[in-house]
């Protein structure tokens, strides 16, 4: 397939077009073609917003004067970049929606958040990762298992021995589709490692082993957990030339084709390393690979990601100082080992921090870049899979404020197709708030029905209230916004529980804040109409 540079051009004003569309039509051009399922508690977030308990503050995004929306404030975080780090994902796609962790103003914690492509808000699920709020997440949803894994460290600009409290933690959780609602599972948070990396990620292979790498000690360091991430190993410097680095240097992790890749920077020798590990042997066993070497040609930003194909897409960044020299690169290693790099911008360009993407229905290639370093508007560009040719200049902006210097741009792990859309999330640090875009990705023809068919699969009414039921008596809630929320407390505990009378259960106890709600067995906390497994506070 051979794109020409007027048919991308071409392409990126039917993205933004779209966008607009989007905008101006309340997402009708979207659900015109793709009905995407409403989940059964997400029609209860207009409600649950009227509990003063429960607000989450910010949670209605603003549409942009240039391109994108402003999402809510983290003001309360011990953090101010909280879209970082580099190759760490923040969103995963699951259920027919975009989920990310992000941080939540009230709670002071990081949480589950659900996007509404309808109203563009990210709303929030009342489920909990990590409560420390200087701590930055990668996550990993695993479609086979209905798995989600986030893996959580402290921030921390040189990586060192954990103090009491901020060791690595990974997390682990397990999605209901029928009530669309993510629990922690039991056991978890565990902890991985006492240590503090500067960055760290998490994939899992496919004999379903986890694994997780990072730069500790002046080393890359790996461990992998064979029990689903209750037990991990020790970390375990790569037995590889040139893992020995600085600890400004940053590693990723990514599957591939039975492999496991592991990627860093070293800004001793001026590479960029890959190391290669066969699913089916011991988990010591690697292969290295220099992906490119000469002077300034590393420094610490990498991102990564993989095709169907099994092919490797990674972007890097030189510490290159003049305006013609290459700065963005982009290597795509091929199924035999073999890598080529690719100019995406020069030193004149003054991008930083690359996040990759990759279609993989229409073939294409995403990449999204700051601009100016400092921080500023976030660009991409396109080009197809397999003639990688990008057009000079620093882009097509998808995310641009007027009083807003935006970073860190971050999406998921996932490849995308029409169905999925692109969704990148970023930060400012003078505004201290979240910003996001969506990009709607046009089905071939014919393809749409087929890509659609599974979030169209079931189609709920979504109800004003929850129902309670009890054997004397029915209690509708908050039909009305000024509806008490003490009907807890009308209830008897062994009553009946019916959600939008569908999901039955059975009321454990409860007051005029909560209640413990048993489903199918399983105890569910119902905080101001959200269910969540965690205790009330």
């Amino acid at each position: 397939m051979n794109h020409s540079a007027a048919h991308r051009r071409s392409r990126d004003a039917v993205h933004l077009r779209d966008q607009a569309s989007w905008k101006a039509g309340g997402g009708r051009n979207l659900a015109g073609r793709i009905r995407l399922r409403p989940a059964l508690l997400w029609c209860l977030v207009a409600i649950v917003l009227c509990f003063a308990s429960a607000t989450a503050p910010g949670v209605t995004a603003q549409p942009a004067q240039g391109n994108g929306y402003a999402d809510h404030s983290y003001v309360a975080s011990g953090e101010i970049n909280l879209t970082g780090d580099k190759p760490e994902s923040k969103l995963w796609w699951n259920d027919c929606a975009w989920w990310a962790s992000m941080f939540n103003q009230e709670t002071r914690a990081y949480h589950i958040y659900r996007l509404n492509l309808n109203d563009q808000a990210w709303e929030d699920t009342g489920m909990q990762i990590d409560e420390r709020n200087a701590s930055r997440a990668d996550a990993l949803w695993d479609e086979a298992e209905q798995k989600l894994y986030v893996v959580s460290h402290v921030t921390t600009s040189s990586p060192r021995t954990a103090r009491a409290g901020d060791e690595t933690r990974l997390y682990r959780y397990s999605y209901d589709a029928r009530l669309h609602h993510y629990s922690l599972d039991t056991g978890f948070p565990v902890v991985t490692a006492a240590l503090v990396p500067r960055v760290q990620t998490i994939n899992r292979d496919s004999t379903g082993r986890l694994w997780t790498a990072y730069v500790w000690n002046a080393a890359v360091q790996v461990q992998y957990s064979d029990d689903d991430g209750l037990t991990w190993s020790s970390p375990a410097a790569l037995p590889l030339e040139g893992a020995a680095v600085v600890s400004a240097d940053i590693a990723a992790v990514i599957t591939f084709d039975q492999h496991i890749g592991v990627a860093w920077t070293n800004q001793l020798t001026g590479a960029i390393y890959f190391a290669v590990h066969d699913d089916d042997q011991p988990a010591d066993a690697w292969t290295a690979e220099v992906v490119i070497m000469g002077t300034r040609q590393s420094d610490d930003h990498l991102n990564m990601a993989v095709d169907a194909q099994g092919r490797v897409y990674l972007a890097t960044k030189t510490s290159n100082s003049r305006g013609a020299d290459p700065f963005i690169l982009i290597h795509v290693r091929q199924p035999d080992g073999i890598w080529a790099t690719h100019v995406f911008g020069y030193q004149r360009d003054d991008h930083t921090r690359p996040l990759i993407l990759v279609d993989e229905e229409h073939e294409l290639l995403y990449v999204f870049a700051t601009s100016p370093q400092t921080g500023g508007n976030i660009y991409y560009k396109t080009t197809p899979l397999d003639d990688i040719n990008f057009e000079e200049g620093v882009g097509t902006p998808i995310l641009q404020f007027p009083n807003a210097h935006l970073n860190n741009t971050t999406s998921t792990k996932q490849m995308l197709n029409s169905l999925t859309g692109v969704v990148i999330l970023a930060s400012a640090e003078d505004t201290r708030r979240y910003y996001h875009n969506y990009l709607t990705l046009g089905a071939d023809e014919g393809a749409e029905e087929a890509i659609g068919a599974s979030c169209a699969a079931e189609d709920f009414t979504p109800a004003a209230a929850i129902y309670y039921v009890s054997s004397q008596t029915t209690v509708n809630v908050r039909t009305e916004p000024n509806t008490s929320a003490s009907v807890f407390t009308q209830l008897e505990p062994g009553s009946e529980v019916r959600y939008v009378g569908e999901i039955e259960g059975t009321l454990v106890e409860g007051n005029d804040r909560w209640a413990q709600i048993e489903i199918d067995e399983q105890i569910y906390y119902v905080h101001s109409l959200l269910l969540s497994e965690l205790p009330p506070s």
